[in-house]
């Protein structure tokens, strides 16, 4: 699997860039959202760690360049179904 972390802290970015590559994960990382765009721009992910708070664009919401299709969760893990309002999935109990 291909992982883009994007995470202007240094020692978090490379401690889970090197579990993950363990793993056997392709990883890339990136120290800003500028980065971390451009890096999107460039190559395709299949999942993208992204900081909320970083410089030069944060992960809160971020743009949906071609290679890394979007999923509105509010840059908080949540996935379809998830009603912020609330704070809690759907009836499904899907999260």
């Amino acid at each position: 699997m291909r992982i883009l972390i994007a995470d202007d802290d240094e020692t978090l970015r490379g401690e889970l860039a090197g579990i993950l590559r363990e793993d056997g994960h392709e990883v890339v990382g990136a120290a800003d959202g500028g980065e971390a765009l451009r890096a999107v721009e460039r190559e395709s992910f299949d999942v993208a760690l992204l900081d909320l708070k970083m410089p030069k664009a944060s992960g809160g919401r971020p743009p949906s360049p071609s290679g890394c299709p979007s999923r509105d969760g509010g840059g908080r893990g949540h996935g379809p179904g998830y009603d912020r309002r609330r704070g809690r999935s759907d009836e499904s109990g899907r999260h």
